[in-house]
């Protein structure tokens, strides 16, 4: 998975246009601030995509997994302590009562972790494909294997094989994508049923979503029926009725980002962001002195505001938003998807079908946001810029979990 850390928009303009500054209007509506008082502290996992698991109860990254209680004085991260310190987290996934976590030592091997119930017996590993240097073409780099589980089933997709392992023991396949190829190793997996989802994010060079028999290895490129796209997979989530939802694309360089969701027969897109459409630039209006050279009037953060919301426009079941990364997807506790994006913080999609923005005040310049979750009432977002922080949704207020 690739993140971009965001520019203002304010210096994409000529150094030599006149900037002319808006006075602030008084408001008494709740403000995001990303840099409160107490946001920031000592400790920031260096360079580090921290991501969420167990509804927001685990953050990890590749050198760190921390356990997050959300007590009444506070949220309060505990570092967990893996066995071998040089070993490397390649991927996690709850499973039954426990975690089941993916490691590589130093030298390239491989090998599971998982916590069960009192009195399980211990997860063995398959007997073959577990070495990522058998990858076929990986001279130049080496694919981390993805983990998905779903009821009893837990599934390693290792480039190109399939592992499942069901009632104690292991099988394998091939992914089979009949004359189609594998257009870079999968960021994401999601398994339902026996149906394995896997997204592919390349950036500029584009993405897929693939959907694969975990029995057989047959498998579609699903993102293939996205008319218009756009196909870089960031996020792949199951709603509480079973709708599949994708969050993918690439906001800038004049791509577009998008959630399509599948009901089981068809894909719809639901949310569309085009960098080359809608109202333009969020941060200044252009307009013309009286000899006809541009003069860029630099919105206020009122006026931004109210340009955000303006650009949130529903087209029957589509709605258009203004340009943006979308990032992650979760469900909050009355069941409704949410969007997480680096340029704008959260939107989320009301009863009625309707897109609402709920952090106005989110940095001008974007955050280099990675992973959302909900606990409760409150939103709990990983980023490389802070950490983990908590966003209160009814107050704005933001709260940074103290990593220990």
């Amino acid at each position: 998975m690739r993140f971009a850390q965001l520019l203002p928009l304010l210096s994409l303009a000529c150094p030599q246009v006149p900037i002319v500054r808006t006075p602030e209007a008084a408001t008494t509506e709740p403000r995001f601030h990303w840099a409160s008082p107490g946001l920031f502290d000592a400790y920031v996992p260096s360079d580090e995509e921290l991501f969420l698991l167990d509804e927001g109860r685990l953050a990890v990254s590749t050198r760190h997994a921390f356990s997050i209680d959300y007590g009444p004085r506070g949220a309060l991260a505990s570092e967990l302590q893996q066995q071998c310190p040089t070993d490397t987290l390649l991927d996690a996934v709850p499973w039954k009562s426990g975690l089941v976590c993916l490691l590589s030592d130093k030298y390239g091997n491989l090998r599971l972790e998982a916590g069960h119930a009192p009195g399980a017996d211990p997860l063995p590993s398959p007997e073959h494909g577990l070495d990522p240097r058998i990858v076929e073409g990986s001279s130049h780099w080496v694919p981390a294997p993805r983990l998905a589980a779903d009821g009893d089933t837990l599934v390693i997709f290792a480039t190109p094989l399939i592992h499942r392992f069901e009632a104690g023991k292991w099988a394998s396949v091939k992914l089979d994508l009949g004359d189609a190829q594998l257009l870079h190793h999968p960021d994401r997996a999601l398994l339902v049923g026996h149906r394995l989802y896997l997204g592919v994010d390349k950036g500029e060079w584009g993405g897929q979503l693939i959907v694969a028999d975990i029995d057989t290895g047959r498998a579609t490129i699903a993102s293939e029926s996205w008319s218009g796209g756009p196909r870089q997979v960031h996020d792949i989530d199951r709603g509480p009725d079973g709708t599949i939802y994708v969050t993918c694309g690439l906001a800038h360089g004049g791509e577009a980002s998008a959630v399509w969701t599948f009901d089981g027969t068809q894909w719809s897109r639901v949310l569309w962001s085009d960098s080359r459409e809608g109202l333009g630039r969020l941060d200044v209006d252009t307009h013309e002195d009286s000899d006809g050279e541009p003069v860029f009037i630099r919105n206020s953060d009122e006026q931004r505001i109210a340009k955000v919301r303006e650009s949130i426009v529903r087209h029957g079941s589509v709605t258009s938003v203004a340009s943006m990364d979308l990032q992650a997807l979760a469900f909050d506790d009355e069941e409704r998807p949410c969007v997480l994006s680096h340029d704008l913080g959260l939107l989320r999609q009301e009863k009625t079908g309707d897109w609402i923005w709920l952090t106005p005040g989110w940095p001008r310049e974007g955050a280099w946001v990675t992973d959302l979750a909900f606990v409760g009432k409150k939103a709990v977002i990983t980023s490389r810029d802070a950490g983990v922080i908590i966003v209160d949704l009814q107050t704005l207020a933001v709260e940074r979990v103290r990593m220990h």
